[in-house]
């Protein structure tokens, strides 16, 4: 049943357990029809392009007075990791002479909400090359204080995606890194493998969908304050 949105007229409502044949977090109340298009056609174009696909999950939080109603610190946020994706492709394509670096666009999805909290939040998928990216790694060690298990200090490691993930939300919002990383939250199980050639390509796909599906929850959306609730990477 499809039903229109009462704050935004412009979308519609979807009620039940699943969406054309997947599965839905459907405990969250109706979704928004099209935040649940724009994921799927997302989570589409990640895998064409790349077969081998990995799915990253993490919350994205302000610090006290540091919301931004026009929704610049997530365009920056988004800018920021890209330039660090490309100057890693770099790098490595450098450092393999003789070797074809693996290639990755950066695909994500996200939403902005408010329910009783004082300040917004975003939660956000981002859709990588496997073959290039393929785990957040270590993202419970906090940031330069302390060497890593190989003894390497943090300064001359290289980064992994859970420190380009907080450092580009720490561009954004003109702080420091460290105190970033306590605005930066992942999830229990927070990635996410899509292979196409498994024979489990379908159910892997459908369990990303289900779990990016709250994202489309109408409940905590705020409308009205010229700013966007939902965003995702075009083609």
């Amino acid at each position: 049943m499809r039903t229109s949105l009462s704050q935004n007229q412009n979308l519609t409502l979807h009620e039940g357990e699943t969406w054309h044949g997947l599965p839905l977090n459907s405990g969250q109340g109706p979704l928004i029809d099209q935040y649940l298009l724009g994921i799927h056609e997302t989570m589409f174009n990640a895998v064409r392009e790349y077969p081998r696909t990995c799915a990253m999950r993490f919350d994205l939080h302000y610090p006290a007075g540091g919301q931004d109603p026009q929704g610049r610190h997530i365009s920056r946020f988004i800018a920021s990791l890209n330039a660090q994706l490309e100057a890693d492709a770099l790098r490595r394509k450098k450092a393999r002479k003789d070797r074809r670096a693996h290639p990755c666009r950066l695909r994500y999805v996200w939403v902005k909400e408010q329910a009783t909290a004082l300040l917004p939040h975003y939660h956000v998928f981002v859709f990588v090359n496997r073959d290039a990216y393929f785990c957040l790694g270590d993202f419970r060690q906090r940031h330069g204080l302390k060497p890593d298990d190989s003894g390497t200090p943090y300064h001359e490691r290289r980064e992994n995606m859970a420190e380009r993930i907080v450092q580009a939300w720490a561009s954004s919002l003109s702080i420091s890194t460290i105190r970033a990383w306590d605005l930066v939250h992942f999830p229990r199980r927070p990635v996410h493998s899509i292979d196409s050639n498994s024979p489990s390509a379908g159910q892997e796909f459908a369990e990303v969908f289900e779990r990016a599906s709250y994202f489309a929850k109408a409940r905590t959306k705020k409308y009205g304050d010229n700013s966007r609730c939902f965003g995702r990477s075009r083609g």
